[in-house]
């Protein structure tokens, strides 16, 4: 309703200022009247977003509260699968944990691993939004399977964001090879590296894998399934060297 208004106000103050012969000081009255309609316009703008945004968290705090985790596991396989068909993929394992959601996909061929993607819980919540709301879930998930490029000038203005998605994707990796490992800590020694180190028996030194520069910017412009295939080589070639 207050929209509308703000419509016929600014048309209103429009009308005058064009159709009639007025004083300076009624122009001025207009132009007053005009960037306070703005001004307002802008604001209901912003209230309608902050709403916006308020129904979304509430929609995806009402579905994480009501929904059974293995039905959103299923939805998601069944979606992930349909996108990955093309490229004679499937997903072979989802995994929850407290950071987010590991994903990896097999080749359908050769049941050869072909690809692993991390998905923090801020991505999750759009998914479950997506598929609450009943739209965009596939373009979602899409977008984090198969377009999400990192570039160069990416990778070093988002490291923050970045960083902990190779080394979730790292850890994972190290932990598949060696289920022996008690504990993984992940590190972040300069601002082009991701370090892991994993617990073994005290009496053992610690497995350690690190992603130097050369390793990340071999993810530049790289499909987000085949970077989790990379990061995942680099750790298995590294383990070995370990064991």
């Amino acid at each position: 309703m207050i929209g509308y208004f703000l419509i016929a106000l600014s048309f209103l103050a429009a009308a005058v200022g064009t159709l009639s012969q007025t004083t300076r000081t009624i122009k001025i009255a207009i132009m007053c009247i005009a960037g306070l309609t703005a001004g307002a316009s802008a604001w209901v703008y912003y209230e309608d977003e902050q709403e916006k945004t308020l129904n979304k968290r509430l929609i995806v705090s009402l579905v994480q509260a009501t929904q059974d985790e293995s039905a959103f596991s299923e939805e998601l396989r069944i979606a992930a699968n349909d996108i990955m068909d093309d490229r004679t993929w499937y997903v072979s394992s989802l995994t929850f944990s407290n950071s987010g959601l590991h994903l990896t996909a097999n080749n359908s061929t050769d049941d050869e691993f072909a690809g692993a993607i991390f998905l923090d819980n801020r991505k999750l919540r759009d998914i479950r939004y997506a598929l609450a709301a009943q739209t965009g879930l596939a373009e979602e998930l899409q977008l984090h399977l198969l377009t999400d490029l990192w570039t160069a000038d990416t990778i070093e203005s988002d490291w923050n964001r970045i960083a902990p998605i190779i080394g979730e994707l790292a850890a994972s990796a190290l932990e598949d090879f060696a289920p022996e490992a008690v504990q993984t800590a992940m590190g972040f020694p300069d601002g082009n590296s991701v370090r892991i180190v994993a617990k073994r028996d005290i009496q053992q030194s610690p497995y350690v894998v690190v992603l130097n520069r050369d390793h990340i910017q071999a993810l530049v412009e790289v499909e987000p399934l085949e970077r989790g295939r990379i990061i995942s080589g680099i750790v298995v070639e590294q383990m070995v060297d370990q064991l």
